[in-house]
């Protein structure tokens, strides 16, 4: 996640902390956790452009997918360290630790 992050201008440092925060908020309604990838990619990309577009910063496809890759990095290491929210989610142990 450090690594994605550091390769970011801070246009779109700051774009991706904002997008961390609110995919960090849509993490508490369950229904998040059951929702098709593509949606949520497709959803990720409209909203990067939107900040981005705010910030200066050029929306090329590159850094879309980077924003998404951020965005659901930050959900898996969340996971990874928290039970709880792998219960909540419906998420199996055996997808971080075998």
């Amino acid at each position: 996640l450090a690594v994605a992050i550091d390769a970011c201008t801070e246009s779109e440092k700051r774009a991706g902390e904002i997008l961390i925060d609110e995919y960090n908020k849509k993490g508490y309604d369950q229904s998040f956790w059951g929702r098709d990838t593509a949606e949520v990619f497709e959803e990720i990309c409209r909203r990067s452009r939107e900040l981005l577009s705010q910030f200066g910063a050029p929306c090329e496809d590159k850094m879309l997918f980077n924003m998404f890759q951020v965005v659901t990095m930050n959900l898996a290491a969340q996971a990874r360290d928290q039970k709880d929210l792998r219960i909540f989610a419906g998420i199996r142990r055996g997808m971080f630790f075998r």
